[in-house]
């Protein structure tokens, strides 16, 4: 492995990083918000007759 290409992909890991955890947070979000978007669904469909 020679390091100035291992230099040279810094900045790429860094935003690729960076990329990643925005992803996940998005994701956490997501999971977060699930429950009170399947208990929603649940009551519109009791609220149909």
């Amino acid at each position: 492995m020679n390091l100035p290409a291992l230099k040279d992909l810094t900045p790429f890991l860094d935003s690729e990083r960076r990329t990643f955890s925005a992803s996940v947070t998005r994701i956490l979000s997501l999971t977060e918000s699930l429950p009170a978007l399947s208990s929603g669904t649940q009551h519109v469909l009791e609220g149909v007759p």
